[in-house]
């Protein structure tokens, strides 16, 4: 009896995780070539080939060391967001942020127009309490 047993649906996951691979590795590849990026500099910089770049951002198989550690590499050194990175769909969202800096920047300026909002509704209910203590 061979250890190898088949778990049932195990290859559909297996299909899935693949499925799902290969959307990171589209932002993988888009993340360089927006950093004006070759696939040959990106492999110089990991001391590997760009046959395992191209190899990686077209979902063909890589080691997951090699594919963990080129996503940390964008994640850490060039702040790409994590969230953008890991959670994509199959259809491009065009609203969600590739950088890190980007998500920062969007939430200050959420943060500024909520605080805009609460001093003119501040304002207001002021205004209408004055209205409502003056004798008739």
């Amino acid at each position: 009896m061979s250890n190898d047993r088949i778990i049932p649906g195990m290859e559909q996951l297996e299909k899935e995780n693949d499925a799902y691979a290969a959307l990171i590795a589209r932002r993988m590849a888009k993340v360089r070539e927006f950093l004006k990026m070759s696939q040959q500099e990106l492999a110089d910089e990991f001391g590997t080939t760009q046959n395992l770049i191209y190899r990686l951002e077209n979902g063909l198989k890589v080691s997951r060391e090699m594919f963990t550690l080129i996503a940390l590499y964008y994640v850490k050194r060039h702040k790409v967001s994590y969230e953008w990175l890991y959670n994509p769909e199959p259809e491009e969202e065009p609203n969600v942020p590739m950088f890190t800096n980007e998500v920062i920047k969007r939430q200050r300026i959420n943060d500024q127009r909520e605080a805009q909002r609460l001093a003119l509704l501040h304002q207001f209910m002021e205004e209408i309490s004055k209205v409502e203590q003056k004798p008739e």
